[in-house]
């Protein structure tokens, strides 16, 4: 028996999977975006692009309407989900625009100051609760200073409409000397590569 799945009348066979992906994404039970993507031999997944009609009902994502997305791609064997927002960045000028509006960033530092756990968190309720606070004095951005917080920030950001800019672990400035063949060197270049 083969179970199907029905999305805006178009029929997919679970079956199928064995040759190909399911890609959609959700919010508030409309689909916008879906696709049945044919695989044959090796696809390289990371360059594979997913098209989708523009006149649908998909919202763009911005700090005062932090739209975001639920991602699925499904084989007959794994689903792999994810979230995700759309927006447009452009630049005229000296302005950044989102969406076609100009961005005015009112930032604060976070320097990974945790006295009572000696660490950040790693869960994305109290990553909402302090954007959320930061929100509240009229602050839309907060940089980390030489580190990089944990995904459950990130995540916190994309669903309360925060703007973020992590770093590297960057100590130049404090008496480190670069390309030296010292292990610092390596250890910077992999773990500014490990954020990407």
């Amino acid at each position: 028996m083969t179970n199907e799945t029905i999305i805006n009348g178009k029929k997919y066979a679970t079956n199928d999977y064995e040759e190909g992906l399911f890609v959609w994404a959700r919010r508030n039970g409309i689909m916008p975006f879906y696709e049945w993507v044919q695989i044959k031999g090796t696809c390289d997944f990371s360059v594979k692009k997913i098209k989708y009609n523009k006149n649908t009902h998909a919202e763009l994502w911005s700090e005062f309407t932090p739209r975001v997305y639920r991602l699925a791609v499904c084989t007959r064997d794994d689903t792999v989900r994810t979230t995700f927002g759309m927006r447009e960045i452009t630049v005229k000028g000296m302005q950044i625009y989102l969406n076609g509006q100009p961005v005015w960033i009112r930032g604060t530092v976070g320097n990974c100051d945790f006295p009572l756990t000696g660490y950040p968190p790693t869960d994305v309720e109290s990553w909402k609760a302090v954007f959320r606070k930061c929100k509240q004095y009229g602050l839309n951005a907060m940089r980390f200073h030489s580190y990089c917080p944990p995904e459950a920030a990130f995540t916190a950001a994309d669903e309360v409409g925060f703007y973020l800019q992590p770093e590297g672990p960057s100590w130049p400035n404090h008496g480190v000397k670069l390309n030296r063949g010292m292990f610092i060197d390596t250890y910077l270049m992999d773990e500014t590569k490990r954020m990407t």
